[in-house]
């Protein structure tokens, strides 16, 4: 199993631009534990009881897509969904949300991370609500990772 999760976040986590974004941190779904975001496992994303803009970095199934294969080695290539959901408290807009998805953009588009060929932008959700989290407003921004995996 991948850990590209970590370090997508690494390298955004890195960005002083991107953390003066989201004040209530970046994590990995490994991090916050089988409760998400909440005030239990990721207490420094809040502030006077409000969800601050915050990010949450999952990975999809890892697969092999076939497109390089060397069975003597032990060696394929792969690709990996990996989501990032940006919230805010559910009474601010979605602007704050919109520039961190920008820099993200800026920070990830057909880079070589360490472990990752290539990672490339799929798709924005625009407009959705969190109602675990008293209605935040969430964006959510997936990119496909292009990596190998070999013994």
């Amino acid at each position: 199993m991948s850990n590209h999760p970590a370090t997508i976040k690494a390298v955004l986590a890195a960005d002083a631009t991107l953390t003066g974004i989201l004040t209530g941190g970046i994590y990995t779904y490994r991090e916050t534990g089988r409760l998400g975001i909440s005030r239990t496992t990721t207490p420094n994303a809040f502030l006077d009881g409000f969800l601050r803009p915050t990010a949450l970095i999952k990975g999809r199934q890892e697969l092999a897509d076939g497109e390089i294969q060397d069975s003597d080695g032990q060696f394929s290539t792969t690709r990996q969904v990996i989501e990032i959901y940006l919230y805010d408290d559910g009474d601010n807009n979605y602007s704050t949300l919109e520039t961190a998805r920008t820099r993200i953009y800026a920070l990830l588009q057909n880079k070589q991370l360490t472990g990752i060929a290539e990672i490339v932008f799929v798709g924005d959700i625009d407009d959705l609500r969190e109602q675990e989290l008293d209605n935040a407003a969430l964006l959510r921004q997936d990119w496909l990772v292009h990596s190998t995996k070999s013994t």
